[in-house]
């Protein structure tokens, strides 16, 4: 296959993740703090992701056409400065992580229980229609679907895995408990000049069983984001981990 010509739905190699509180008008003066995660050889582009959120700031943003101006970037991982608006230089020594790394590294301790918590909304699709359920094969799926597209297009290898034994074993580990809802989360389209609705799945889920064989793929997800609209945000989730009474305590009870 053409890797130039990149067929559709193909996944674009950044997610922006917007901030995560629930405000939809900023006063003039206030500050938002946005996250850039910049995947395989979308890395290169960073110069032309800052051209255009400075056109964008020129443009605006929202449906009342809000300026702003692009203040400071800092590196995600060092927390050193990439660019400043006083002098205008982009710094292109950011930090670069490689998921392969929690893949070789192994894990020293046996991994039994973990705490999922979906911060912006989970879009999967089940036979064609958004799913508003989840298990751990299903988010196995959706992370290998993933992880196999970006490496395919936009990294110089990729993993290799042994998929149908991941899926097969994950259908072993079991939900200990939940507490998810369905949630509209809504977006302004300048394109379209109206507010789309991508609603998808929040909240918390913890999962039981043999996760060792998971572990980075968990960590891997939790760095790229998984499901659809993965550009706007959407699939963030953090990932706890810890012994089972730890965890249970810290969930709010089941609806």
């Amino acid at each position: 296959m053409d890797k130039k010509a990149l067929p559709a739905g193909v996944p674009q190699p950044f997610v922006l993740e917007p901030p995560l509180e629930e405000k939809e008008v900023y006063e003039p003066g206030e500050l938002i703090s946005f996250a850039l995660v910049l995947i395989g050889k979308g890395i290169d582009h960073l110069p032309y992701f800052l051209a255009t959120f400075d056109r964008m700031s020129q443009r605006g943003l929202g449906r009342g056409k809000g300026k702003f101006t692009l203040h400071e970037v800092r590196d995600g991982y060092s927390y050193t400065v990439v660019y400043n608006q006083a002098d205008g230089i982009v710094n292109p020594n950011i930090s670069r992580k490689s998921i392969t790394e929690d893949f070789t590294s192994g894990q020293s301790a046996q991994m039994r229980y973990c705490k999922i918590q979906f911060k912006t909304p989970l879009r999967l699709k089940n036979n064609g229609q958004l799913s508003d359920r989840i298990d751990f094969e299903i988010l196995m799926r959706a992370i290998l679907r993933r992880i196999n597209s970006l490496s395919y297009y936009f990294a110089d290898e990729a993993l290799q895995l042994n998929q149908q034994g991941l899926v097969s074993k994950a259908k072993s580990i079991g939900i200990v408990n939940q507490n998810i809802r369905w949630l509209d989360w809504e977006r302004y389209s300048n394109r379209q000049n109206n507010r789309m609705k991508l609603g998808g799945i929040v909240g918390l889920i913890e999962f039981e069983g043999d996760l060792n064989p998971f572990w980075p793929l968990l960590l891997a997800g939790q760095e790229i984001h998984i499901g659809k609209n993965t550009t706007f945000g959407l699939g963030m989730y953090k990932l706890t981990t810890g012994f089972r009474n730890e965890i249970a305590t810290s969930l709010p009870p089941s609806q």
